[in-house]
């Protein structure tokens, strides 16, 4: 993906205090190290027009985006909302939390981490219908389990 966005909500007034939006553009990744050595006029003229208009705002791979966004709002809370964020809620699978900890934005003050409920309700279906797909010689499964009862169990887990 070449966005990625992380924001901070607030869970009782439902208000986003704060938000980033990273960008990776490929036409600004288009002079590789090597095109600039061989055209290092060329580059800089193409770089001076571009720069000014230019909303690519994250170096890295589309993965390192979330992370980055996450640390970016939880290490300017204090300074510019005066805000403590004491809660991660986040996808299950993310570096973001970790990283967030390891910034240790409040000096020691414990950061809980909790799922987000969606995030949860689609693992557990992809993983009925993993085991669904994985017991095909098991007939019992294979006939109880189905797709619909699936998505019923996983929706209604929340």
């Amino acid at each position: 993906s070449n966005l990625g966005f992380g924001s901070a909500i607030s869970v009782l007034t439902k208000k986003v205090p704060d938000y980033e939006l990273n960008r990776i553009y490929e036409k600004c990744n288009r002079w590789s190290a090597k095109r600039r050595e061989e055209h290092p006029d060329e580059y800089q003229k193409w770089y001076d027009s571009h720069k000014a208009n230019c909303k690519v705002n994250h170096t890295g791979s589309s993965q390192s985006m979330e992370p980055a966004a996450a640390k970016l709002i939880w290490s300017r809370s204090v300074e510019k909302r005066k805000l403590c964020y004491t809660t991660f809620i986040g996808d299950g699978d993310s570096k973001s939390f970790q990283q967030v900890c390891n910034l240790n934005p409040y000096n020691g003050t414990p950061i809980r981490k909790e799922e987000c409920l969606a995030h949860v309700s689609k693992r557990l279906k992809k993983t009925l219908c993993t085991v669904k797909m994985n017991t095909k010689n098991h007939s019992y499964i294979q006939h109880k389990l189905t797709d619909p009862k699936a998505t019923y169990i996983s929706s209604n887990y929340s």
